[in-house]
């Protein structure tokens, strides 16, 4: 894959998060389903690799969004855009500081307790820092694709459509999944309590389930379609932004 493409090298990126994700889910699912069988070095790599993963996640989508809203809107308005390879390794790279400020504190917090006579990984509070980066990054979201949507019915651009649309598709994908785990965990007083519930349950399992929702909504895309044939079938595929 051609991750000196802007938008390739994104998605790459995010795949990266999904992957950091999805080490994380068997051991939650075990956790849920027998109590926590693992050691407590285990359930702190697991809870830091949660929420370095979703921060990176929506780092990278606000980036997305504003690399897609210069490409679509300032462009459609004469107006020099501002993009290019530089711009995205400095978002990659802002993304995994990022995710790093959250996945350090979740080490130092997270720490195995029991729950109902079982042993459970649980982390005693979450930073705040990624409460508050979660609000104001989809603020921005929601007013890039906004911009765009708006752009692109006016100027019956189908190509940028197209593109736009599936960033957009794996940013409601995203906080569909997301949002509910966060807001409980947030919102409640009582964390013991609450992860008694079933809809603590279906909130953590939907969160970790986004990671295997993505390769799907990547299969959208045509162009995506052919870099799985090239990784099978060995042939060759050149991409342009």
């Amino acid at each position: 894959m051609n991750v000196k493409n802007v938008t390739d090298m994104y998605f790459f990126h995010l795949a990266c998060s999904d992957v950091a994700l999805t080490f994380a889910l068997p051991f939650a699912a075990t956790g849920l389903i027998h109590g926590w069988c693992f050691s407590e070095l285990v359930c702190k790599l697991v809870v830091s690799l949660y929420y370095c993963g979703m921060t990176s996640s929506i780092i990278l989508l606000t980036a997305i969004s504003v690399d897609q809203f210069s490409t679509v809107v300032i462009q459609n308005g004469c107006i020099v855009p501002v993009k290019g390879r530089r711009c995205a390794i400095g978002a990659c790279t802002m993304a995994w500081m990022g995710s790093l400020a959250v996945g350090v504190p979740c080490v130092i917090y997270s720490e195995i307790v029991i729950e109902q006579d079982k042993p459970a990984c649980c982390s005693h509070k979450i930073p705040s820092f990624f409460a508050l980066l979660s609000i104001c990054l989809f603020a921005a979201i929601v007013f890039c694709y906004s911009a765009i949507l708006w752009t692109t019915v006016r100027a019956s651009t189908k190509k940028k459509l197209r593109t736009a649309s599936l960033a957009l598709c794996i940013s409601v994908a995203f906080f569909v999944c997301c949002a509910p785990h966060t807001i409980l965990m947030k919102t409640s007083s009582d964390k013991f309590k609450l992860k008694q519930t079933f809809a603590y349950h279906v909130a953590l399992l939907l969160a970790l389930f986004h990671c295997c929702i993505n390769p799907m909504i990547y299969m959208m895309s045509p162009k995506y379609r052919k870099h799985v044939r090239s990784v099978f079938c060995c042939e060759k595929v050149h991409t342009k932004r």
